[in-house]
């Protein structure tokens, strides 16, 4: 797609912490976030001391506790459990299937939980659209099964902030962000996978709350990000691997 062929902008910073590669890696999950921001990527923030973007109020987190339990949900995979089972509906609606009908015939089977097939319907709805638009030809051919990245990279984000808001200590973080790293692994055999997983997760994420041409916004705003994070020499995707060692 012809997307990881540059990459300019400002070199990544560094504090020389002596963490070991496999937290780095556990940081570097949030790193499409971290990129333009004058943090070193290789340290937690200082705890009681809240500096960037206020994403405890954009995220509703008040506390310790509502900080855990979004974490816990991210780090669980929680745009990419609605991702992968809205999957076979967006295959059948980019096959050509008549929405109505298939609406129809979803809630038809739906047990009780009608709720939740009238959600999976509409979020497939608005993927599927976005699928038909131009910008989709920023997308690999063959969408990734996993969009845990989209989710891996807004929990490191979010954790630190917990952090240095105080909320959480260090080793409740590493509690958290270490098994999200080894579940990126397992879901992405590169960097450059994960790479496109966020990307192709934000753009579904957007899609599906509406953004106008969400691929293409995702792509004007990340992009850049994730092409210095391939190619730039001071990225911490260069720096350490994401498979486990």
């Amino acid at each position: 797609m012809g997307l990881f062929s540059s990459a300019s902008g400002q070199p990544f910073i560094w504090s020389g912490s002596q963490l070991t590669p496999d937290q780095i890696a556990a940081l570097a999950l949030g790193a499409p976030y971290l990129a333009d921001r004058p943090d070193p990527f290789d340290v937690l923030p200082p705890a009681g001391l809240a500096t960037g973007p206020d994403l405890a109020s954009a995220w509703g987190l008040t506390d310790r506790d509502s900080a855990l339990e979004v974490l816990r949900q991210l780090g669980g995979g929680l745009d990419d459990a609605t991702y992968r089972a809205a999957a076979p509906l967006v295959r059948l609606l980019g096959a050509g299937a008549d929405p109505e009908k298939l609406h129809l015939d979803l809630l038809d089977q739906a047990e009780g939980d009608t709720e939740h097939r009238e959600f999976l319907f509409r979020t497939a709805l608005a993927w599927a659209d976005a699928l038909r638009s131009k910008a989709s030809t920023y997308l690999p051919r063959y969408l990734p099964d996993s969009i845990f990245a989209w989710d891996a990279a807004r929990l490191v984000d979010l954790a630190r902030a917990a952090h240095s808001r105080g909320w959480l200590s260090a080793a409740e973080v590493w509690e958290l962000l270490l098994p999200a790293r080894t579940k990126a692994a397992a879901q992405y055999p590169s960097w450059r996978e994960f790479g496109i997983g966020f990307l192709v997760g934000r753009s579904f994420w957007a899609a599906t709350r509406g953004e106008d041409d969400p691929i293409k916004a995702t792509f004007d705003s990340f992009a850049p990000v994730v092409i210095r994070l391939q190619k730039q020499s001071s990225s911490p995707w260069l720096k350490v691997t994401l498979q486990l060692v």
